[in-house]
């Protein structure tokens, strides 16, 4: 036993930060340094852990990674933990990697540098094993064998938390999953500890102390003391190559949203607003190729706002959705945000053309309005989408206003066609707007269900949606609020149809695809348990949307005859 104080670093990601504790007090860290300022008093722990982390984010600040991979995070890595010249560093990434299916190979070539480095510098890297985490099956295969490889590779460095916390399928054991199946509630935080205080670190300092060249005598014992840094020769093939960027631009460009967006845009104009005009004797501003270019405007910024919230949300998808992750994984980010300047640029020229081409009097909203939409949609992707409701309601907002867009151009004619028909114009107008008021309510529903289902990633990377900053129990609230006014809007569209004589079929079709979908969501969000119900409650809410695109034409049957002639 020694009276001198021990300073220990640990490194990580959100289980050293103290997620899923009731309390930052609860977490292993602080439990960790409550028991060595016990036992050796004016010992530090610094926690430099933080949500999101992978072992990428943890190598030394001058190192490299290969395309695709993030940055060595320099205000919290081993080259910082160094640099505070502790006794002992502790690394406990558990499963990030394994979110975004970096495998075994890859990640303990991240593991032998972080090693290596501290080792060359004096100083021992204890690394503690992955943790189980309810992934798919070929994500638990990785996780159980990185665990054996580290437990065998780094032998007295080794810290063993995966058989505390596993169940035989390699899931977390339910009595430590703090209700998201990635992170840990107060037992299993301190079944952490315990892993951790059982190694005996301070033992094992005091031992080194007495060896000059301790450490490095045992980085050459476990072949880990080279002259230069060790980089595997695996990495190359985590290099994302063409073929996979090709087949995943359909799965970055999210085609099925883009129809939608083009439908709640082309439907209301070619099948509402466009027949009054011209019923009314009036001269549409939009033809067939001005519209076009309009729609091909909105698409575009709608798309370029996909990319870029990706390039932003990559860190929080490989931990929500991990399957699905496309930028870094399959196309290099540097790609992806050229992609988003070329749309960018072209929606911009594509104003520019609208203005050129719309008849007089000029007005210059095509110049206006795209690239506000753009700049709102880069603004909501960087900062917005990681505020408590305001990035819901710009969402909301902005698909909105997709279907009042058309009514920019056609300003003039609209007011000229209203003096000769004004109840048919009137009612044309106000139907344009009606479908902005359902978009902005599907979408707003949408995006605090979508909070809710991300939580967990949100969580991890610090994203402080109303779900992270009060919790899902309270978010649940407000989006079951939200879910129950739309369903009170489509019972009064149902009255409407009733008391102006809609035939029975649009009733019924609107009480079968638009109310009964929304009550099952809005009952699903407020009596959710699993992130599964809000998966369900999304899908539902997609109903509405599409069934809502079409249901509210008027004259349906006599349309879709007219647009198959």
């Amino acid at each position: 036993m020694t009276d001198s104080p021990l300073r220990i670093v640990v490194i990580g990601s959100s289980t050293a930060a103290g997620t899923g504790a009731e309390s930052p007090e609860d977490g292993w860290v602080n439990l960790y340094r409550n028991f060595l300022q016990d036992q050796y008093p004016g010992s530090e722990v610094i926690n430099l852990g933080l949500g999101g982390q992978q072992t990428y984010h943890l190598l030394p600040t001058a190192h490299r990674p290969p395309p695709a991979r993030p940055l060595p995070d320099p205000e919290r890595n081993i080259t910082r933990a160094l640099a505070l010249n502790p006794d002992a560093v502790i690394v406990n990434a558990p499963s990030n990697d394994a979110a975004a299916f970096y495998g075994p190979e890859e990640q303990l070539a991240n593991f032998d540098l972080i090693v290596q480095t501290a080792l060359t510098a004096g100083v021992p890297a204890f690394i503690c094993s992955t943790q189980p985490r309810r992934f798919e099956p070929e994500q638990v295969h990785i996780q159980i064998r990185v665990k054996d490889a580290i437990l065998n590779r780094y032998g007295p460095l080794a810290i063993n938390l995966w058989d505390n916390l596993a169940t035989p399928d390699g899931f977390p054991d339910e009595m430590y999953d703090s209700g998201d199946g990635a992170h840990l509630n107060n037992l299993g935080h301190s079944q952490v500890f315990e892993s951790v205080r059982v190694c005996d670190l301070p033992a094992r300092l005091i031992q080194a102390r007495s060896t000059a060249g301790y450490w490095q005598q045992l980085g050459e014992t476990l072949g880990l003391a080279q002259s230069r840094p060790i980089r595997s020769r695996a990495l190359a093939k985590f290099k994302p190559r063409m073929v996979h960027q090709w087949l995943a631009l359909p799965q970055l460009f999210r085609l099925p949203n883009l129809a939608i967006v083009f439908l709640s845009q082309w439907l209301p104009y070619w099948f509402v607003l466009r027949p009054a005009i011209l019923k009314a004797g009036g001269i549409p501003a939009l033809d067939e190729r001005t519209f076009g270019l309009v729609a091909a405007a909105t698409i575009l910024a709608t798309l370029a706002g996909y990319i870029i919230n990706d390039y932003y949300d990559r860190e929080i998808d490989a931990v929500n959705r991990p399957e699905s992750v496309v930028v870094g994984r399959h196309i290099p980010s540097g790609i992806v945000l050229l992609i988003y300047l070329g749309l960018t640029v072209l929606v911009h020229l594509l104003a520019l053309r609208i203005f050129l081409l719309l008849p007089g009097p000029k007005s210059f909203w095509p110049l206006i309005l795209f690239p506000l939409v753009s700049f709102l949609l880069f603004l909501y992707a960087w900062q917005m989408k990681c505020t408590p409701v305001m990035g819901n309601v710009l969402v909301a907002l902005l698909c909105g206003a997709v279907p009042i867009i058309t009514l920019l151009p056609e300003d003039r004619t609209v007011w000229l066609t209203s003096f000769h028909e004004p109840t048919l114009i009137h009612g044309a107008v106000g139907l344009v707007w009606v479908y902005a008021i359902f978009a902005f309510s599907t979408n707003l529903l949408r995006e605090q269900v979508k909070d809710l289902e991300d939580f967990q990633g949100d969580a991890a990377c610090g994203c402080n949606t109303l779900a992270v900053l009060k919790g899902t129990r309270f978010a649940r609230i407000p989006a079951g609020i939200i879910g129950l006014a739309l369903c009170a809007l489509i019972v009064l569209l149902l009255f409407f149809w009733a008391e102006t004589g809609a035939p029975n079929w649009r009733i019924g079709a609107g009480a079968g695809l638009l109310l009964v979908p929304a009550l099952l969501a809005s009952g699903l969000v407020f009596f959710a348990t699993t992130r599964r119900h809000f998966t369900w409650a999304s899908r539902c809410i997609k109903i509405v949307m599409l069934a809502g695109l079409v249901l509210l034409l008027p004259g349906l049957p006599e349309m879709l005859e007219a647009f198959a002639k």
